[in-house]
């Protein structure tokens, strides 16, 4: 079926886009998406991709790494496919098939908790927290 299209769907492939021109790009974005297949670095590598995404209040569709499935878990703004295209496909449409004040609201909450919890501050205060506790152990 090359070059089908499902109707009513616009897909973009940019290619690469210099960093300073990132948030232009999003501006317009529906859904993100986070597709990777799973491997032992993939796990931890890819899941700053969906805390981008959710911090700008983008929704996000992601095969299931286990680090974001376990800081995320419950998050309504973040959804999980399995590991094949088929799944992935489908829980995308499910996303985008959410009224657009669902998905906006999903994304601003989910927006407000990574500036709240991942903002570097939070994490080097919880970093410094965790050491202290390691140094007062005998």
């Amino acid at each position: 079926m090359s070059g089908w299209r499902p109707p009513g769907v616009r897909l973009e492939t940019t290619g690469f886009v210099p960093y300073a021109e990132v948030a232009r790009e999003l501006r317009s974005a529906t859904v993100g998406i986070v597709p990777y297949e799973a491997s032992q670095g993939v796990h931890c590598a890819f899941v700053a991709k969906a805390v981008e995404y959710l911090g700008c209040g983008i929704p996000c569709v992601s095969t299931p790494l286990e680090n974001l499935g376990r800081y995320f878990a419950g998050e309504p703004a973040l959804r999980f496919s399995g590991w094949d295209g088929a799944d992935f496909a489908r829980v995308l449409l499910q996303t985008l098939d959410l009224p657009r004040g669902t998905r906006r609201s999903w994304g601003l909450a989910a927006s407000a908790r990574v500036a709240r919890e991942l903002d570097w501050r939070s994490v080097a205060a919880r970093a410094v927290d965790f050491t202290e506790s390691c140094a007062r152990r005998p």
